[in-house]
């Protein structure tokens, strides 16, 4: 979503346009998830780079996941 400009100044045609933006993201990662379930269709780019987000992934105290030990 690349909007960068508002439809109009007033504050309720902000917050307007903000539900709207909201409302079509969260309509596009449904409708994403549908064609992944019903069509088998996945979208490799994304899963490669969560897959290397996972390697570098900090746990709360800010060890990498890789070096943590588990008891």
């Amino acid at each position: 979503m690349a909007e960068t400009k508002s439809w109009a100044s007033s504050q309720t045609a902000k917050e307007a346009q903000a539900l709207f933006q909201c409302l079509s993201h969260n309509l596009t990662l449904l409708f994403e998830q549908a064609i992944q379930c019903a069509e088998g269709i996945d979208d490799k780019v994304e899963t490669r780079k969560k897959h290397r987000r996972q390697k570098t992934r900090k746990n709360r105290e800010g060890e990498p996941t890789s070096k943590r030990i588990t008891s």
